[in-house]
């Protein structure tokens, strides 16, 4: 893939004006030169190759050979909702998200939560989620809300979106709990206590090919709590509008490991995810 730089917007004209950073990456860093071919894209779905015609000190000037609506975006709306991990966590977790194709990223306040981590501010983190789209090909930038407290988060999304929270079960060892015939609950071994492992027919998440497609098309919203977990209060809320749990094994994950490896998980069609609630 060529050079790719990022434009606030494209539009129809024959040429464009890259500024500031975007300006210095391509003539310093990328060391791109008269002549050169490069991509641009604004955001909005739309890229272009263009040609550069001048190099200037703050400034570039290129001119644009052909546009196209070129869609690497995921089949359904798909939104992470999250707390914030501190440090070079936070980056990794916006710019493996943006990779992954999710929609929108909401930085979460919990009961446990602490102060939002230095460097947690908007324009940073849309930086982030810019290089990242650069790099992996994405035309269409992954939204950076603003902090959300839990209960308002809870009631955003409407019901017809499948509404999942990382959050893991008491275990019991040797204990399982599966979906039985008429949807009785019968032990089996080997998760733990409160699990459900649904089958085809039984929840659309576990469907498969066009089944699940369907399923997922008013869109998915996934929550993760702080390092300290959820308080019994905050999932107990959550259950009372009809958000579903679902775990991730036995072994307890950071933050940014839960919510990158259930977008993973959800959006490439897992078929043996395990929901309680």
């Amino acid at each position: 893939m060529a050079d790719r730089f990022y434009v606030p917007y494209l539009g129809t004209s024959p040429s464009v004006r890259l500024e500031g950073d975007e300006a210095h990456h391509l003539s310093r860093v990328s060391r791109v030169r008269l002549g050169d071919r490069v991509q641009l894209f604004d955001g909005s779905g739309v890229q272009c190759e263009a040609v550069v015609e001048r190099v200037g000190k703050r400034e570039v000037l290129l001119s644009v050979l052909h546009r196209e609506t070129a869609d690497r975006e995921l089949p359904f709306p798909f939104h992470l909702g999250s707390a914030l991990p501190k440090g070079d966590r936070l980056q990794f977790l916006i710019e493996k998200a943006t990779e992954l194709g999710v929609t929108r990223f909401v930085p979460l306040v919990h009961d446990r939560g602490t102060q939002q981590p230095r460097g947690a501010n908007p324009d940073r983190m849309r930086r982030w989620v810019i290089e990242a789209s650069k790099q992996c090909g994405r035309n269409v930038l992954m939204e950076i809300s603003d902090p959300v407290q839990w209960e308002g988060f809870l009631d955003f999304f409407p019901r017809g979106m499948i509404r999942l929270i990382a959050h893991p079960s008491p275990v019991r060892t040797g204990e399982t709990w599966e979906m039985g015939e008429k949807g009785r609950t019968e032990k089996r071994g080997g998760f733990g206590k409160g699990h459900v492992r649904f089958g085809p027919s039984d929840d659309p998440l576990a469907a498969s090919g066009g089944q699940l497609g369907a399923a997922r098309q008013p869109g998915m919203v996934v929550a993760v709590g702080p390092e300290g977990g959820l308080t019994e209060r905050e999932v107990a809320r959550a259950r009372e509008r009809g958000w579903r749990l679902i775990g991730l094994g036995p072994r307890i994950l950071r933050v940014e490991t839960a919510a990158l490896a259930l977008v993973a998980m959800l959006t490439l069609g897992d078929e043996s995810i395990h929901l309680s609630g």
